[in-house]
């Protein structure tokens, strides 16, 4: 069963006006949910009080790619327990993997009913990180090969960690993989979490060594 996410701060950058009202209205509708700000760009976002009070950011994937990813990353740095939810309207799980390395810590669709998004929201909110089988072997990928083009010693995958992303590249569920492990959903979601942090901190120490890097 899915944790209790609490009362929770939200702020919304979405660039397309129809869009961003409709989140308005859902995320208003919620008692757990107070709203602290809407916005169309990740620049104006990062340039309100609305920052420093927000607990979750859920932001339009292609505007916070727009600049590189620059402002969504100086955001995570400068405020760590905000957690950033990228908003999407199609698989792109390439474009995801980039923004998981800058900071994001999870994704909502754009294109479910209100039902889903929420949930989906509500499974951030609670600590943890969906993923999809393209994703599971893009965060392989990019920390076994930090591993093997560096000398840091942060860039390493634990056995348990390796092979719940091997599981989940096979395409199997949450509740499969949470079954065949003996543990419970809740876990394994945090277990993603904590993978998406540590793709984030090996990022930033190879860009703080000026490593070159390809994702």
């Amino acid at each position: 069963m899915q944790d209790s996410p609490g009362h929770k701060s939200i702020s919304i950058v979405e660039p397309n006006k129809f869009i961003k009202s409709a989140f308005e209205f859902l995320l208003q509708n919620e008692s757990w949910i107070k709203l602290s700000g809407s916005f169309i760009s990740i620049e104006e976002f990062a340039n309100s009080d609305s920052s420093a009070v927000t607990d979750i950011l859920i932001c339009d994937l292609k505007d916070i790619a727009s600049d590189e990813f620059l402002t969504v990353r100086s955001l995570r740095i400068q405020f760590p327990s905000m957690t950033i939810a990228a908003a999407t309207t199609t698989n792109y799980d390439g474009l995801i993997i980039r923004a998981i390395i800058n900071g994001v810590s999870g994704y909502v669709s754009k294109t479910t009913s209100g039902k889903e998004f929420l949930n989906a929201l509500k499974f951030i909110a609670s600590g943890y990180s969906p993923v999809t089988p393209q994703l599971a072997g893009g965060i392989s990928d990019f920390i076994k090969k930090s591993r093997l083009y560096s000398n840091l010693d942060s860039c390493f995958l634990l056995y348990e960690e390796e092979t719940l992303l091997a599981k989940f590249a096979e395409g199997k569920s949450f509740s499969t993989i949470a079954e065949e492990l003996g543990t419970t959903v809740g876990t394994i979601g945090k277990e993603i979490r904590n993978l998406y942090n540590k793709v984030f901190k090996i990022a930033e120490l190879k860009r703080s060594a000026n490593i070159s890097f390809k994702n």
